[in-house]
């Protein structure tokens, strides 16, 4: 932290000589001045063997209480105060409007003075710097806070002389630039009635209302928010056939999310078998791999009743894979396939015979049928199963090729003969 020392001494005349202002000024020209504090002379530290702040300072071992760097504080600020007031008829003031909290400024309401004086006694006490207006009358006092307070028995004394005054911290006075609003610490009453009149966010709050409402207006507006009431009751209304197939829903993501849950934590059974079909018009080819290294997938390819959906084949494919299980492996597995009702099998087949089916047998042997996206690695054998049920719609499709030419070449040679 920077340590505090005095910046100015009082001069011949009792004016005030700022060491800031004896810069570049030749040591033997410049003004013998004094402590306001103890009367002793002191010396000018500005700017010689590269002395960065201007200031005085007294004779080695002084006792002087301005000495203390607290002390040099306070009066900094009390002679920094006293310049910038007489040399500016505004003091702007910044606090806190005590009505609402709102951030104010305004100008001190004390009328036009004249000079400002430091440690100038009226009546009974001392302010830090009295304010002068015309016919050197006292109108206002600004005390400077660094340890004590303006307690209650001064602000007392100050009203009964109708004296309008302002406190301000002595840090904030040291950082003013004399220009801007400067932080208020207290103040009179009617200093801060004055901040608040001039607060614009209390004039808004303030600014004249809507006459309150009749009884007849009242009742309006009370039928009008029961019939929008009402209104959203029927369009929101809940049915007893919503209601059951809400709690349905619920029920069965809880389901869901146990199986997930399930899944995730290793325990569904170990052994998994990836079905996947393709569908071509009215064929489809049904694959089913189990997913060892080496298996190689088993695939059919099979007419699809009318009206040909992926999703059925998907189920002849599921089928499939449940027969293979039950007459091979006789084991549970997890059944996967790219469909999101894989895992409604676990919990019945609702009114489809073949998903009824599949559903049957997956009971039967203890197994799990999840989407594939759920099981780790199944992605890639779908990707293998799917390729073997192309290739099987190809051949398929090469076979009858050559059927056709075979049975055209029989039925010429015939006509020939």
């Amino acid at each position: 932290m920077t340590r505090v020392m005095l910046e100015s001494g009082i001069g011949p005349l009792g004016e005030l000589v700022f060491a800031s202002s004896m810069v570049g000024v030749d040591p033997r020209d410049r003004p013998r001045v004094r402590c306001p504090e103890c009367d002793d002379l002191l010396t000018f530290k500005a700017g010689e063997r590269g002395i960065v702040t201007p200031h005085v300072a007294h004779r080695s071992g002084s006792a002087c209480a301005a000495t203390n760097p607290e002390t040099a504080a306070h009066f900094n600020a009390k002679m920094l105060l006293t310049r910038v007031l007489n040399t500016s008829g505004t003091l702007r003031l910044r606090t806190k409007c005590y009505r609402a909290g709102h951030h104010v400024e305004a100008d001190w309401h004390v009328p036009a003075w004249q000079r400002a004086e430091a440690e100038f006694r009226v009546d009974t006490r001392r302010p830090d710097v009295a304010v002068f207006g015309e016919g050197d009358a006292v109108v206002g006092a600004v005390e400077v806070l660094h340890t004590h307070r303006v307690d209650r028995r001064k602000a007392s004394d100050y009203a009964a002389g109708g004296l309008p005054w302002v406190e301000f911290r002595a840090e904030h006075v040291l950082a003013w630039d004399g220009k801007g609003a400067l932080p208020v610490e207290a103040a009179d009453r009617e200093t801060l009635r004055e901040l608040v009149r001039s607060c614009a966010g209390c004039h808004e709050a303030d600014r004249p209302r809507p006459p309150p409402l009749s009884p007849e207006e009242i009742a309006e507006q009370a039928r009008k928010f029961r019939a929008a009431l009402e209104t959203l009751k029927v369009r929101h209304r809940v049915t007893p056939e919503a209601e059951a197939a809400n709690r349905r829903e619920m029920e069965r993501r809880a389901k869901y999310d146990a199986l997930d849950r399930r899944a995730k934590a290793g325990a569904t059974p170990s052994l998994n078998v990836v079905v996947a079909a393709r569908v071509d018009g009215d064929r489809a080819a049904l694959g089913v791999v189990c997913c060892r290294a080496g298996a190689v997938p088993v695939v059919e390819v099979v007419a699809l009743p009318p009206p040909a959906k992926d999703d059925a084949a998907v189920m002849m494919a599921a089928d499939m894979a449940m027969r293979l299980v039950e007459e091979k492996a006789r084991r549970s597995v997890t059944l996967c396939a790219f469909s999101t009702t894989m895992r409604d099998l676990n919990f019945g087949g609702g009114d489809d015979p073949l998903r009824c089916r599949v559903a049957e047998a997956i009971a039967r042997t203890k197994s799990v049928a999840l989407p594939t996206y759920a099981v780790r690695l199944a992605f890639d054998w779908h990707a293998v199963v799917s390729d073997a049920c192309d290739a099987a719609l190809r051949g398929a499709d090469a076979a009858a090729t050559r059927h056709r030419r075979e049975t055209s070449a029989a039925v010429a040679r015939k006509g020939a003969a």
